[in-house]
């Protein structure tokens, strides 16, 4: 096998490395494992596409986020929930170019903003989650957009 990967390149081997890697990981068992713990459809549908981290380095990062985020939910009163969250892959494209969105995406939109305003207020603590606050700082809720939306 290894005259295969030599053979093939060092790109091709990479990526033959890093799916058997995966494979020996069980790596979509896992992503599926963790995809339960979702509260919304988009974030399943994430979790399942889970990427490994290219590197140490991003390891950490990813661990510090999930370690601040597992701290949080265990203080906030019901736990870190992504109620009102709306999958809005498809509205938001259709309203950029023009286009007219029903009411229930509207509202969508309405209850997104609302939550995601929410989450930020939970997670925004530079000195307790300082990772967690960094993915958070350029997060926009538009109150101004949610009062004009039903």
């Amino acid at each position: 096998m290894s005259d295969l990967l030599i053979a093939a390149g060092p790109a091709q081997a990479a990526a033959t490395i890093q799916t058997e890697a995966l494979e020996l990981l069980e790596w979509p068992r896992l992503a599926e494992q963790v995809a339960g713990f979702a509260d919304t459809a988009l974030g399943r549908r994430r979790c399942r596409q889970l990427p490994l981290a290219d590197s140490l380095a991003e390891s950490r990062r990813l661990l510090a986020e999930t370690t601040e985020l597992l701290a949080l939910d265990g203080l906030a009163e019901g736990g870190l929930h992504f109620q009102g969250v709306a999958d809005l892959s498809a509205i938001v494209p259709l309203c950029a170019k023009g286009g007219v969105a029903l009411a229930d995406d509207l509202l969508a939109v309405a209850t997104t903003l609302a939550a995601a305003r929410r989450l930020r207020r939970q997670i925004d603590d530079p000195q307790l989650r300082p990772v967690t606050t960094a993915l958070v700082a350029e997060l926009r809720t538009l109150p101004e957009l949610e009062q004009r939306l039903p």
